[in-house]
């Protein structure tokens, strides 16, 4: 099985999206739809959705 497999390869662009994101609930909605989309990209396909969710004002994180 790749289960184990699975959770672990997340684990990474989760804490990119944490860092770059506001909020990570919708980050890893975001990340979960990914997986489905694209298991390849993960962490690209999650920033894609954030940005479509998001309004290009909110993607502007300082700090």
């Amino acid at each position: 099985m790749e289960k184990g497999k699975h959770r672990h390869a997340i684990e990474g662009p989760v804490r990119v999206c944490l860092k770059i994101s506001l909020a990570a609930s919708l980050c890893v909605y975001g990340l979960r739809m990914a997986c489905w989309i694209d298991q390849q990209h993960r962490a690209r396909q999650c920033l894609f959705v954030i940005k479509r969710l998001w309004p290009p004002d909110l993607n502007v994180v300082s700090g």
